[in-house]
């Protein structure tokens, strides 16, 4: 009896042994597949959402074997060079337009290669790595107003990504060394507003068909930055408006900023010709 328990216990562990092989050869497959799809694709869909007016660029696109992760790595998303400058050749500009850069972004929490739909997905966390995001307000002339362009940011978010996903949801998003800029005005009159390396959290973030009137700031439940470097918040013709730390919480219901300093600008030249 004992000879054909242990026969019997040799060929449970060898059938445990070929299932595991083919459950981690099924495994591999199928995030290989889905890393090339979306290699092929992200970037198309991209353009296509944006009426050719984006484009997007990453150095490498990873679909983790054990735990389905997509993790994205320098990101560049910005204007097509060809198509901006036919839209400015053409006085059709969007009146805002942006670009970003960012080392990585990792989401969190799905495993997405078993996933049957992706309609709606449910991520624990979304880590974003040192993103700059710099906006740009174009010249608003009444021309422009009447013949700003397909591309122009009237959808909402939700209505960009509504061909493939219905609901996204993000239990915590995480920003650190984040550069947000916007320029605003014309050229003879630029306003330039900033905050540099600022750590940044959103707390319960949703999109779907009803959040652009659900009147949640930036989609989320709570949110809350930080920064402990000087910062120049807003410089233009007339001014600088100057700063020290900055502290907001939606969550403490508290903005905290130490060392405001506005200079008009003809002081500063003043004291730098002085000394």
């Amino acid at each position: 009896m004992s000879i054909i328990k242990r026969k019997g216990f040799k060929k449970i562990v060898w059938l445990a042994v070929i299932l595991i092989g083919i459950g981690f050869l099924l495994n591999w497959y199928l995030a290989y597949r889905l890393e090339n799809f979306l290699k092929d694709e992200l970037s198309k869909r991209v353009t296509e959402a944006t009426d050719g007016f984006y484009q997007l660029e990453y150095s490498d696109l990873k679909i983790g074997i054990w735990n389905g992760e997509l993790q994205i790595d320098s990101v560049i998303f910005k204007p097509n060079p060809e198509t901006f400058n036919r839209y400015m050749l053409g006085d059709s500009l969007p009146k805002t337009y942006l670009n970003f850069t960012l080392d990585k972004i990792h989401f969190k929490g799905i495993n997405l290669v078993w996933r049957v739909s992706y309609r709606e997905l449910n991520f624990s966390l979304f880590e974003i790595q040192k993103p700059q995001v710099t906006i740009y307000q174009s010249d608003s002339s009444d021309n422009q107003k009447q013949n700003t362009s397909q591309s122009d940011s009237t959808q909402t978010l939700h209505e960009l990504i509504a061909p493939y996903i219905d609901v996204l949801t993000v239990e915590e998003i995480n920003l650190t060394n984040a550069t947000v800029t916007y320029y605003a005005g014309t050229d003879n009159d630029e306003s330039r507003y900033q905050l540099q390396d600022v750590s940044f959290h959103a707390y319960g973030f949703r999109l779907d068909e009803n959040s652009y009137t659900s009147g949640k700031l930036l989609y989320s439940d709570n949110f809350d930055f930080t920064t402990n470097r000087p910062q120049t918040l807003l410089s233009n013709n007339q001014l600088l408006f100057n700063t020290k730390n900055i502290y907001l919480s939606t969550i403490a219901s508290l903005i905290h900023i130490k060392n405001i300093d506005i200079l008009p600008q003809r002081d500063l030249w003043t004291k730098k010709n002085i000394t």
